[in-house]
């Protein structure tokens, strides 16, 4: 993890805004989020009954939706003898995964729609089936149709081998300061009509319709705003998010205009971050293959 640390910005100020770029906020946003992850991430492998032990642990992970490939540097940090790819649809992540890590032995990072089978070999002595476990994190939400994409990572896991998804819930984001409200249900609106919307409400559903076993399935619940940096720099991140989004919001789906969003982003901008605490909600799922 300290390779990912080292690269990750720390910026001091209570509100970030426009002086982050895409790649630091998600830099930011790891650095919040991973530890819930990495205690997910080990619930996953003591289902599959995958050693723990940086020493001796020899698996193959999966990761659907890999982005950049944050999560999946910092699980060969930690894991060094396993086998890890990462599958994106977007160009400029791969290539910026590939740029970030390339001195890491035994990543691989490949440019693929998972609404489309796995190649038979994907990577060097990385199969197309047989993965011991797989994630998608923030993944399904993102997908119009889920099924498809489902039943091709339940192919890629072998009998036994387990998934992690970890989605949004509906209401995705509740705050009390009704700039933050308005922007957060414009995000979900526009959700509905580009992927599957409160993918975390449905995660058994479409679980187990792609053949799974839900071993667990967890709400989880991360204060928004309120008197902790923590839930200051995830508020910040999340109305930062909701500004780069401006062309998806306005011009393509038509939840709210220019002007609206606007509004309540300069409101945001000219007074003191809100104090007031609200709640981004999420559901964790481990599901497992059947043998």
């Amino acid at each position: 993890m300290s390779t990912l640390r080292m690269s990750a910005v720390d910026v001091a100020a209570p509100y970030l805004f426009d002086s982050l770029s895409d790649r630091e906020r998600l830099y930011q946003l790891y650095d919040l989020l991973h530890l819930a992850h990495l205690r997910d991430f080990d619930r996953a492998l003591s289902y599959a009954g995958l050693s723990t032990d940086p020493l001796v642990a020899c698996w193959r992970l999966l990761d659907v939706g890999c982005g950049q490939g944050l999560h999946l540097a910092d699980t060969l940090e930690r894991y060094p003898l396993i086998q890890a790819l990462g599958l994106d649809r977007d160009p400029e992540a791969i290539r910026a995964a590939r740029t970030s890590f390339s001195s890491i032995r035994d990543l691989h990072v490949l440019l693929h729609d998972i609404q489309q089978p796995l190649p038979r070999w994907v990577a060097p002595a990385v199969p197309g089936s047989g993965f011991d476990i797989a994630q998608m994190l923030n993944t399904v939400s993102h997908m119009p149709d889920a099924r498809s994409p489902l039943l091709n990572v339940a192919h890629a896991v072998r009998p036994g081998g387990v998934l992690l998804v970890v989605d949004p819930v509906a209401p995705w984001i509740e705050h009390p300061d009704p700039s933050v409200a308005r922007l957060g249900r414009a995000v979900e609106d526009g959700w509905r009509r580009f992927g599957t919307h409160a993918a975390g409400d449905r995660h058994l559903e479409l679980l187990e319709r792609a053949g799974f076993e839900v071993l667990e399935s967890r709400a989880r619940e991360r204060e928004l705003g309120g008197d902790s940096d923590e839930g200051q720099r995830l508020l910040a991140l999340s109305i930062a998010e909701a500004a780069s989004l401006r062309r998806a919001l306005v011009e393509a789906a038509g939840v709210i205009s220019h002007d609206e969003l606007d509004l309540h982003l300069g409101r945001l901008q000219a007074e003191q971050p809100p104090r007031q605490a609200g709640a981004l909600r999420t559901r964790v799922t481990i599901a497992r293959r059947p043998g």
